[in-house]
This record gives structure tokens, C-alpha cells and sequence, in this order.
């Protein structure tokens, strides 16, 4: 299942948000200066925040801040997701997640006692009904919270690992959590369930709310509601007056439910309870640590937050904590053996347990945090072995693969957890970890917040000399970094620079080059028109290296595009692999035959060798007269291996292929993959600065099938190359664009689209090239059109910082060379 498509305007008000900046301002993580809390939201706005991704921990304090009622968190949570679903998540996230064994959750399984394992047997069972109770994951922990005569009258709606999605959503993996709701949705529709008690408000917030644009016709109530109404209408008697004073910790979720907040007081009240609030409570109360590490999802930021948190309960003086979400009872509680704090902690549930004459869990709580403790550090050192970094999570698994198998499913490592099971042990972590944790977190935290607010003091005190009048006079009267560089990389004797760029230049990642130009970098693939103007076909520029270098010099003498791009053709990876190519005169040539059109033809392929085969030869020799010349970025153009593979297979074999025999398709690409590395990297060798991956027929697919069929196979490729990589794929591809930036290229280049809107759904550091019209704007346009044009885009992507001006696509050897001209002078002027 989809949830729809993913947009700003969905999870935040923006036309109610009037950038005051409060919500960032008086965010007790990151309180920033009021005038850079304004520039922060509307660079978030923008998708381009500085601060926000980084410092956030989820506390949703923002959306009871914010006076418009806007949802910062919504925003905040909109770019996160983009850019996991770019760049991934942490491998640790992973540990965590629900539906992918093994996790914490499994691993418990094999600690559980028998009791605990019988009430989750019961749980799992497919029980429906009018009015059903609803655990959800964090109560597969720890089941005996629940194991009680109070839910004699309710059944238990559990399924098999159903779980509303807030696991997810806290951190802002908006689409899993949107899957994972609409899979629970479903099931409990489908038992006929007509109204659902849910543990925490998290899964209480998240199905009232339609922010995944599902359809659900069910009545959701919170335990907490309905523990109160069953002892109004004296369905639970509270036997023993509880008496102790008790503070509350209010969980992320309620910011957005806050009438809960409320409810539990009320019900710590009415079983005899006192109340002493913490100093930052109710809509500023601060993260319990889970959502903490949701920055990078480090297990130093949770455990360091937990243990912050539950210090500033013990500096109440109350004799107890309460919470309202399983997540926070068993972060919580790891935090209270770690730290050897003696503040009892109970669930709300638990307190009426309690009230009505049943025994504290405590003891059950502290053995269940060693559990947890143990497994998850069995986990830490699986992933450390694993080395894997960042985890994708494509789509949530539906039907009997979310099912939660009973049976423990531990990680590969079971050191910690067998460890911990020793008494002996756990007095030696106990006290080891009681001195160290409360200085090392209080340490920690402070330490960071010190950092940050260096950071902010820092960038401002540069903001204001830059700004100063004598620093901008200076500024306009000096040529940008990127101006002086194409003058030294093009003079006649550039040896110096040639020097330069390979030790230097090669060594800074590209992103910062673009962002040290001074002003919006411009690249124009002007070789096709120069070539047609010098009266050469791409036969003979391509067939003769000296002619290829010719056209690049006349390129040089006619323009000055901050980036050297040779002859571009597609034809020249598949002619060394064995097709047929036509040239047609000035045109582009194109392939005719299709070597490979079965496994057993495919077989017979070897891969080229770029110093003999086809006209890769005089591609290399050009790359490195060009490199050798000119000491301005040198770049080069492969075709990426969906592209080649269609190419040898043909396309409509390919495509049919993929249903009727997909092993060949996978050959192929596998073998296509092996040529553009090899062309590649014998690229980079000659000279080039960077290699243009090319898949035009990438936009055609969809977006499921996108990564199987390409995505994987170009990211392959970019693993592979030690040059920085730019991938183009032709036409309307904007459902690609998490794809695209997923395979790990330095830039992406967008053909069709409005390029300012796809800016929030890409990392601030991945570059973003082009996307000026080729044929209805450079080619047919005039050149007062082209301008205006240059001028509207670079002016609003004028906030991104890796931004390169260039053609949506290749160029026409039609296109007037004026035109041409007139877009690399209007970006220069512009800077």
C-alpha cells in the first residue's frame, strides 16, 4: 500500500505561517536567536534549513508554540523523509523498526517468561469486535503491563504485528509510518472493530488524523480516557489511595492531543495522587530520548536524553514518574538502571492497577530494561560488524509478512544479552554505569549545546563582516573565485592550473567548489552547434581525437562556460559492445542493430577495452588532450547501464523480458554495468574531472520498479568511480528524484519541471544542475526570452548553494550560437 503523495502542504499550514519564528526561537533544543529562527523557518519553507534536521528531537514543542497552529514538526518532518527516502537512515534506526526482524523486538521474545508469552499468543489471535483494545509494538516489550482483570471486558486487537505507524512518524519517516497505519487500519476494519482503545496517543493522534489521506470510519479513544470513564460509571474501584506526590512526563504526541495531558492528571487526582509538575512540562516538556536520537538516530543522543530527562523528574522531589506511552516507560526505565536512580516510574495503566489493589511493576520494569539493554547492545555490535551505514526502507511489509513471529528471532550476537542475564553482571554495569552516565550525559548534552550555540555566534559574526559595506565594496569590485578560475584554466600556457586542479581541486568534494564560485556556476554542452558551425559531422568529431579537441578549443574561444564537456554521444559504449551505429550528417548518430537480443547471444559479449574497441579510443585520447590543456573542469558523458543494455538487447525486448525472463534482464544489466565502469574509470584515467551518467529511457519507468531496473546498477557504477558523478536522466522525471539522489551521485541533472519546487526533496548537499528548455528556450527562443528565462531561474534557486545553471538536456546542433552565448553572459551577469 501508498500512502499519497508526500507534500509540504500536507503536514504544514504554510499559507497560515507568518515566519515569526517562535516555534524555533523558544524550541527548548534549539533556541535560536529570534532573527535566525525567522531566516531558519523560511529556509525551511524552502528546503534548505541550516539548523532544524540537525538539532530537532521531535518533542513536537513547536506545534504547541507555533500561535498560528502552522505544525512546524509537519514541516520538519516533510524534508526528513525526503531525505531518508535520498539518502536512507541509520543502520541503528533499523535495530528499532517494527517490521524488520531482527530487531529489539524479536530479540525480547526469547526473554519473555511463559506468562507473557500466553498474553501475547492472546494478543496475536484475530479477535474483532465492537470495542477492542490495541497495544501496538512498544507493548510487545513488555506484555505484563497489560496482563491484567481491568481488560477482562475488552478484547485485544493485536494481529500480528499491527502497529499504527508512530515509530516511524516520530523520527518523521512519514511514508513507512503512513503504510504501517493504513496495514492496521485494514486489518481491524476487516474483524469489524467499531471502536479502538489505544495504548499510547501516539497511535490515538495518528488515527484521528487524516494526514495519510485515508479513509477510516473508527472511533478512537486513548487507555487513559477510557480508564477514567470505566471508574466514573464504577467499573474499576479504586480499593487503596495511592498518596504519593507524582510528576508527569508528557510524551511527543501529546503536543498534538493535548487534552491528554489533562486527562492523566485528572486521573492521577482521582486515585489520591498528588501532582508536582517538572520545570518543563505539559507543551514544552522535552523528549524522553527515543525521538532524541532522531537527529542521526544515535544510541549516545537517546541515552544521554533519557537520562537528562528523568534527572529533571528526580529534581521534583516526587516519589514517582508517570508516563503515557509504553516508548517512554521502557526508554525511561533503561535510563533508571543505567543511572541508578531510585524514582519509581509507572505507566498510567499501571497506577489504576496499583489503585485498585493489584502490585507495582517496578521489579518487572527493571529486569525488562536489562533485557533491552543486553539486546540492544548485542544489536550495536552486529551493525558495527555489518558496516553497513544507512538503511532504506522501500515499503512496509503487507499481509502475513508483518506478522511478528512468536518464536525469538535474537541478532547473530548474543554476547550482552547472555551477559546480562548473570546477576553478578548486571550489579557491576549497575554500578560502573551509576557513576558515569548522569556526568557523561550531563557532559554530553551540555557539550553540544555549547558547540551549537559557538556555531550560531560564529555565523553570525561572518554574516555581519561579510555584509559590511567595506567587505562589499571590495566583493563588487573583485571578480567571483569562479571568474578567476576560468581565466587561469584557460590560458594559452595553463599548466600551472592543469597542476592545481589535480591536486587540489580533485580532492575537494565537488560540492564545495560550486558553492566557492562566488556566484551560480553555468555549464553548457555547446560541442553539437560549435561542431556543426566548424562544418564537421559527429562522425568525423568522434573518429578523430584532434577534432574532438578542436571543437572544445573553439568552444573555449566562443564561450566561457565554467565547465568543459565535450562531444556528447550515446552511440559509443553500445558500438564498442557490437551494434551497428547510422550517422546522419550533423545529427546525432544512432544504434540499429542489437547484439545481445537473448541470454545465449549475450554470452558471447566481452566487455570493450577503451584503449581498442569502437571509437572509446579517440574518447580517451580527446578526454586527456582536453585535461592536459585547459585547467577548468574537464567532464565526460557515459551512458548509464539501463541505457546501454537497451541498447544491445533492444527495447521492447528488454521491457517484454523483464515479465518473460528476467534473468536475462538481469545479465544484461550486469553486463552493461560492468561496461560503464570500465569506460568510466578509463575516463577518469585519461584526465576527466567528472563523469555525466545518461540514462534518457530512466523516466519511463516507475517509481517501483525504477531502483530494481536502474537505481541499484547506476549506483554500482558511482561506488565504483573515484570521480565525482552527475546523473541525468531525460524527460519528466520528478518521481525519481529520491532515487536519483539514493544511487549517492555528487549532482542531479532535472530535464523537465519546475527545478524550485524539487529543491526540498534534495539534500542540501547533493548539486542540482540545470534547467534551462534546450529546444522551446535555447534553440527557438530570442535571446531577450533566453535571458529573461536565466534570469527568473537563477534568482529563485538563488537560496541554494549547490546550484549549476545549465540546459535541461543535451543541445541541438540546430541551436543558434548567440543563444548559446546569451545564457552563459545573462548567469555571469546575474552572479
Amino acid at each position: 500500500m501508498k500512502t499519497r503523495p508526500l507534500d509540504l502542504e500536507v503536514f504544514f499550514n504554510r499559507e497560515a505561517c507568518d515566519l515569526c519564528g517562535i516555534c524555533f526561537s523558544e524550541c527548548p533544543e534549539m533556541g535560536l536567536p529570534l532573527r535566525i529562527a525567522r531566516k531558519e523557518i523560511d529556509l525551511a519553507i524552502k528546503g534548505r534549513p541550516r539548523y532544524v534536521l540537525a538539532r530537532c528531537t521531535s518533542c513536537r514543542v513547536c506545534n504547541a508554540l507555533c500561535p498560528n497552529g502552522c505544525n512546524p514538526w509537519g514541516l520538519v518532518s516533510a524534508l526528513r523523509n525526503y531525505h531518508y527516502e535520498g539518502r536512507g537512515i541509520s543502520s541503528i534506526f533499523g535495530m528499532l523498526a517494527p517490521h524488520f526482524p531482527p530487531n529489539i523486538f524479536t530479540a525480547i521474545m526469547g526473554r519473555l517468561c511463559e506468562r507473557e508469552q500466553e498474553v501475547l499468543r492472546k494478543w496475536t489471535a484475530p479477535v474483532g469486535g465492537d470495542e477492542v483494545f490495541f497495544p501496538g509494538n512498544n507493548s510487545m516489550l513488555m506484555p505484563y503491563l497489560y496482563d491484567s482483570r481491568l481488560l477482562e471486558d475488552l478484547s485485544v486487537a493485536c494481529g500480528e504485528r499491527l502497529d499504527a505507524g508512530a515509530f516511524y512518524a516520530v523520527p518523521g519517516y512519514i511514508d513507512p509510518a503512513g503504510q504501517a497505519l493504513g496495514f492496521t487500519i485494514k486489518a481491524l476494519v476487516k474483524l469489524g472493530v467499531k471502536r479502538v482503545v489505544c495504548e499510547t496517543d501516539g497511535y490515538d493522534m495518528l488515527m484521528k488524523h487524516d494526514l495519510f489521506g485515508l479513509r477510516m470510519d473508527l472511533e478512537v479513544t486513548h487507555i487513559s480516557e477510557w480508564l477514567k470513564q470505566r471508574i466514573a460509571d464504577g467499573k474499576i474501584v479504586a480499593t487503596k489511595h495511592l498518596g504519593k506526590r507524582l510528576t508527569v512526563h508528557d510524551n511527543c504526541m501529546s503536543r498534538d492531543f493535548r487534552p491528554m495531558m489533562d486527562v492523566v492528571r485528572e486521573l492521577v487526582s482521582l486515585l489520591g495522587g498528588g501532582l508536582v509538575e517538572m520545570e518543563r512540562t505539559r507543551e514544552r516538556a522535552v523528549c524522553c530520548g527515543l525521538g532524541g536520537g532522531s537527529r542521526t538516530f544515535s544510541l549516545t543522543d537517546m541515552l544521554a536524553q533519557m537520562v537528562a530527562r528523568l534527572k529533571e523528574a528526580e529534581a521534583t522531589g516526587a516519589d514517582g514518574l508517570v508516563v503515557y506511552c509504553t516508548g517512554c516507560l521502557w526508554a525511561l526505565c533503561v535510563a533508571r538502571v543505567l543511572s541508578g536512580s531510585s524514582l519509581p516510574i509507572h505507566h498510567v495503566f499501571e497506577l489504576v492497577r496499583m489503585a485498585a489493589g493489584e502490585e507495582s511493576l517496578q521489579d518487572m520494569h527493571d529486569e525488562r530494561a536489562w533485557h533491552i539493554i543486553g539486546v540492544m547492545a548485542d544489536g550495536v555490535v552486529d551493525n558495527l560488524k555489518s558496516g553497513e551505514k544507512r538503511i532504506f526502507i522501500d515499503e512496509i511489509p503487507s499481509g502475513e509478512k508483518t506478522g511478528l513471529a512468536l518464536s525469538s528471532q535474537p541478532f547473530p550476537s548474543t554476547f550482552f544479552s547472555s551477559l546480562l542475564d548473570k546477576p553478578a553482571a548486571r550489579r557491576v554495569a549497575a554500578r560502573v554505569a551509576a557513576l558515569l552516565a548522569p556526568a557523561l550525559a550531563s557532559a554530553y548534552l551540555g557539550g553540544k549545546r555549547l558547540l551549537f550555540d559557538a556555531h550560531i555566534r560564529a555565523e553570525a559574526a561572518a554574516r555581519a563582516v561579510v555584509s559590511s559595506p567595506p567587505v562589499q565594496a571590495l566583493k563588487g569590485a573583485l571578480p567571483a573565485p569562479a571568474d578567476i578560475f576560468y581565466w587561469a584554466g584557460t590560458r594559452e600556457n595553463s599548466h600551472i592550473m592543469c597542476t592545481i586542479k589535480r591536486t587540489l581541486v580533485r580532492r575537494i568534494p565537488m560540492r564545495y567548489v560550486v558553492r566557492l564560485g562566488g556566484r551560480p556556476i553555468v555549464s553548457v554542452p555547446c560541442a553539437a552547434p560549435v561542431n556543426k558551425h566548424l562544418g564537421r559531422t559527429f562522425e568525423q568529431a568522434t573518429k578523430d581525437a584532434q577534432v574532438n579537441f578542436n571543437t572544445v578549443n573553439e568552444m573555449v574561444r566562443m564561450f566561457k562556460s565554467d565547465m568543459l564537456l565535450g562531444i556528447v554521444d550515446g552511440s559509443i559504449e553500445p558500438e564498442a559492445c557490437g551494434c551497428e551505429v547510422a550517422y546522419p550528417g550533423i545529427g546525432f548518430p544512432c544504434v540499429i542493430t542489437h547484439p545481445a537480443p537473448s541470454l545465449e547471444e549475450l554470452e558471447k559479449l566481452a566487455i570493450p577495452d577503451p584503449n581498442r574497441d569502437g571509437r572509446l579510443p579517440q574518447m580517451v585520447e580527446a578526454i586527456r588532450l582536453i585535461s592536459s590543456r585547459y585547467g577548468i573542469t574537464c567532464g565526460c558523458a557515459v551512458g548509464g547501464p539501463l541505457t546501454i543494455a537497451c541498447e544491445l538487447g533492444g527495447a521492447e525486448n528488454v521491457a517484454s523480458s523483464i515479465i518473460t525472463n528476467p534473468e536475462y534482464v538481469a545479465r544484461l544489466l550486469e553486463y552493461s554495468t560492468e561496461v560503464c565502469k570500465t569506460v568510466a574509470l578509463a575516463y577518469g584515467a585519461a584526465g576527466a574531472d567528472a563523469v555525466l551518467i545518461g540514462e534518457p529511457t530512466g523516466s519511463m519507468l516507475s517509481r517501483k520498479h525504477a531502483w530494481e531496473f536502474m537505481g541499484k546498477y547506476v549506483k554500482e557504477v558511482i561506488d565504483a568511480c573515484p570521480l565525482p558523478t552527475i546523473l541525468h536522466i531525460c524527460g519528466n522525471a520528478n518521481h525519481l528524484i529520491e532515487l536519483m539522489v539514493r544511487t549517492g551521485c555528487d549532482a542531479i541533472s532535472v530535464d523537465k519541471g519546475d527545478l524550485p519546487s524539487l529543491v526540498p526533496r534534495i539534500p542540501e548537499d547533493v548539486i542540482i544542475v540545470g534547467n534551462i528548455d534546450p529546444i522551446a528556450v535555447l534553440e527557438e527562443g530570442s535571446t531577450e526570452k533566453i535571458r529573461r528565462e536565466v534570469v527568473e531561474l537563477c534568482s529563485r534557486m538563488s537560496h541554494v548553494p549547490c546550484f549549476i545553471c545549465a540546459p535541461g538536456c543535451d543541445i541541438s546542433p540546430e541551436t543558434p550560437l548567440e543563444n548559446l552565448a546569451a545564457m552563459i553572459e545573462a548567469v555571469r551577469e546575474f552572479g
